[in-house]
């Protein structure tokens, strides 16, 4: 048998206070065999009920079902692959009382399931195609994907919203915002200039009340998005140690070199 530990924690919103705190809630051990090790995992979510803690499996092309009351594997969905209910590299996970979610960056796609009982897993959609895709979120009939997506030229976008229904797009936030810049066109004179690039920085996004609070590590802000209006809003301040990301033109030719290897195009238009 094989072990790993998972912190679980509960964010406590204290009514209109602005301040907001974290509290330790649990902490559990994983309980696993040899024939189905928990390889390497970026994120997790609890099923409705709350029994039982969802893992996909990023190395290992699956999603692993835990009892969260013993810690003990009890069921594995999908299995490593490009096929029919296959997964090559899950990342990112939501879910809500219907619904889990994830985004796969090795096929580049997202995937919609609903949970069945007594517990377990039904893919009813494979999302379109994305591109790189950080985190997730479900919104009321809808998945917001923190992925950058390409309209046109000039319309670049890093998060979006579609919806279940009807597999419309909302465009939530543009790439200039998120960057910390005025406008389109002195954020594609920085990014064609290469002084910035998204290599290795992470994103985070949730919906809360009709919103999306994005957060990029990049430049440590908050930015909050109404999902209906599209009004943007940011807040949240760096803390005193802060030291912005700096990264090489030899490290962005290099990535963009492998980007043309693998797909025959390079990452930058």
């Amino acid at each position: 048998m094989k072990k790993c530990s998972i912190i679980v924690i509960v964010l406590l919103f204290y009514g209109l206070m602005p301040a907001m705190q974290l509290q330790l809630k649990e902490k559990k051990s994983l309980i696993f065999d040899d024939t189905h090790l928990l390889q390497m995992a970026r994120d997790f979510c609890l099923s409705p009920d709350g029994t039982h803690l969802i893992v996909p499996d990023i190395k290992a092309g699956d999603i692993k079902i835990f009892s969260r009351a013993s810690g003990r594997l009890v069921k594995v969905e999908g299995r490593r692959g490009a096929g029919p209910n296959e997964l090559l590299m899950p990342y990112k996970c939501t879910a809500d009382e219907r619904y889990f979610a994830l985004i796969d960056i090795g096929l580049h796609r997202y995937f919609i399931y609903e949970f069945t009982k007594p517990v377990g897993l039904k893919r009813i959609d494979e999302g379109m195609r994305i591109n790189a895709g950080f985190d997730c979120c479900l919104d009321n009939g809808g998945l917001v994907l923190a992925a950058f997506t390409l309209v046109d030229n000039d319309k670049r976008y890093d998060a979006y919203r579609v919806n279940f229904a009807d597999k419309t797009i909302k465009y939530l936030l543009p790439s200039e915002v998120k960057y910390g810049f005025s406008s389109v066109k002195e954020y594609l004179a920085a990014y064609h200039g290469k002084d910035i690039a998204p290599i290795g920085i992470q994103t985070y996004c949730d919906a809360f009340q009709g919103n999306l609070y994005y957060v990029w590590e990049g430049n440590l802000r908050i930015i909050r998005v109404n999902i209906r209006t599209g009004e943007i809003t940011t807040f949240g301040q760096k803390t005193q140690n802060y030291i912005r990301p700096k990264v090489t033109n030899s490290l962005v030719n290099a990535y963009e070199e492998r980007d043309k290897k693998n797909t025959g195009k390079r990452s930058r238009s």
